[in-house]
């Protein structure tokens, strides 16, 4: 036997609901956009950079400063003064080391205002001030590859990943380098 209130309720129920669709107001058509869209419009990344990083730099832990100096498209030349502290373990020993390095390096435009990649090397003098080498002047070389994402035209971040080599006798420096760090361009 058939419940007659249940064959009535549904179809019903079914009517309304229909009803309710055609009354419910529609979103306008909108333009498609593009998949990336930058909150500015300004070149990122024009001119010189001044940056503070920090990481591995071979057996050490390196803090330092970089400066960027374009010349060209395409090209630029960082000067790194750095302050390089041995580690063993996760303990800081009493080897500490003050130098900088000059490079070169050549780099990409800024793709899409929003990421430049960047490859170069070079070389420069450290001082050992503290530790089994003190007063030693280490030679050291090397070179790197990184990508900087810009936060703003004037703003961003970078990591770079590379290896160096130090003169015969010095401990310090030698090993792969993983650094990361801050660059401002006024």
């Amino acid at each position: 036997m058939r419940d007659p209130l249940r064959n009535r309720i549904i179809p019903g129920a079914l009517a309304v609901f229909a009803a309710l669709l055609l009354f419910l107001p529609t979103a306008p058509a909108q333009e498609a956009t593009p998949a990336l869209q930058l909150p500015w419009t300004a070149p990122s990344g024009q001119g010189v950079a001044l940056s503070y990083e920090t990481g591995a730099f071979g057996v050490d832990w390196q803090q330092g400063l970089k400066l960027q100096i374009p010349f060209g498209l395409h090209f630029a030349m960082n000067l790194r003064p750095m302050v390089l502290v041995e580690l063993h373990g996760l303990e800081p020993s009493n080897a500490v080391a003050v130098g900088g390095r000059l490079e070169l390096i050549g780099r990409t435009p800024v793709y899409l205002n929003l990421i430049r990649l960047y490859g170069g090397g070079g070389g420069g003098p450290f001082v050992n001030l503290s530790g089994p080498a003190t007063n030693q002047v280490t030679v050291e070389g090397g070179g790197q590859f990184g990508f900087e994402c810009f936060l703003s035209p004037h703003l961003s971040f970078y990591a770079e990943i590379g290896a160096n080599g130090c003169s015969a006798g010095a401990a310090l420096c030698s090993g792969a380098t993983v650094v990361a760090g801050v660059s401002a361009y006024p």
